[in-house]
């Protein structure tokens, strides 16, 4: 059983920090399977219908719309009933953000782009005014991906930069004016990224939110406010959903054993691990398995 997959970067991602490619399908096919990578990854339709999986919503989408995947975001993509079915995939290294913005504001753009706060917005539907805005940088995009002109490594960058740019904007456009806590500031933002990274790089191990915010120098109570503000998730959520997450991929691509998935995601208990991913998932680990095998 192998229905998932940790997509590996490609020479272009790790030589130029992005890649982009014209992808055209065939009806009743899938046009991509279920996969995971930490790259940020548009998709920009051109032609025909398609059906879209993204962790766990399903979307619909038309010549002219414009689908965001956030890093670590397991989806796939159906291709529909149309004579002509294409679509442009620009993925991007999240570094390339930091090395766009300053050292001041680039923890919080990360944070807005890779971060699903719940009910983040994913998909753009052509018409939309923020979506023809990030329409026109593709078919810049596209124009230079076709034309080969000198310096195209160059005007490709940019384009796709203003892609990332034009939906950083949209995401920060959508969101409720906050009055920000005495103190909180980028600084704050950049703490709250480090923590979020040595989460996602030790979730298996014993994680603690007091330890944690010794190690942001905080104390516990500003920690605690601040990583819920930030993050829309306490600690102990967002501990949780980066653990179910990589559950999920050994659940997908591997025949481990439910006790063995529990410890080697930090539960060490395999009652407590089976509650938790029942409470986030709507169903038992075992329960999917099954469900994944006879699919």
């Amino acid at each position: 059983m192998k229905n998932y997959y940790v997509e590996s970067s490609s020479a272009a991602l790790s030589e130029h920090g992005m890649d982009f490619f014209f992808q055209r399908s065939r009806k009743g096919t899938i046009s991509a399977h279920d996969h995971i990578h930490e790259q940020l990854e548009f998709i920009y339709v051109t032609e025909g219908e398609f059906r879209a999986f993204v962790n766990d919503s399903e979307y619909l989408l038309r010549s002219g719309d414009m689908l965001f995947m956030r890093s670590n975001a397991v989806h796939r993509i159906f291709a529909l009933d149309s004579p002509e079915l294409s679509y442009y995939v620009l993925k991007i290294n999240v570094s390339v953000v930091f090395e766009l913005a300053s050292e001041k504001n680039a923890a919080d753009y990360v944070l807005r782009l890779v971060l699903d706060k719940g009910g983040a917005k994913t998909h753009w539907l052509a018409g939309e005014e923020d979506t023809q805005r990030i329409a026109r940088c593709f078919e810049r995009l596209i124009e230079e991906y076709r034309v080969q002109a000198a310096c195209r490594d160059m005007s490709m960058k940019l384009w796709a930069s203003s892609v990332v740019l034009e939906t950083l904007r949209s995401l920060m456009a959508l969101e409720s004016p906050e009055t920000p806590e005495e103190g909180a500031g980028s600084n704050l933002t950049a703490q709250i990224y480090r923590v979020i990274k040595h989460i996602n790089r030790h979730y298996s191990e014993p994680l603690d939110a007091e330890e944690c915010a010794k190690k942001a120098n905080m104390s516990y109570s500003y920690f605690s406010r601040s990583f819920k503000r930030i993050t829309g998730k306490s600690f102990k959520e967002y501990l949780n959903f980066v653990r179910v997450s990589h559950a999920d991929q050994l659940l997908y691509s591997g025949d481990k054993g439910i006790t063995e998935i529990a410890m080697e995601c930090g539960y060490n208990n395999v009652s407590y691990f089976i509650s938790v991913y029942k409470k986030m998932k709507g169903q038992t680990p075992l329960k999917l398995r099954k469900k994944e095998t006879v699919q």
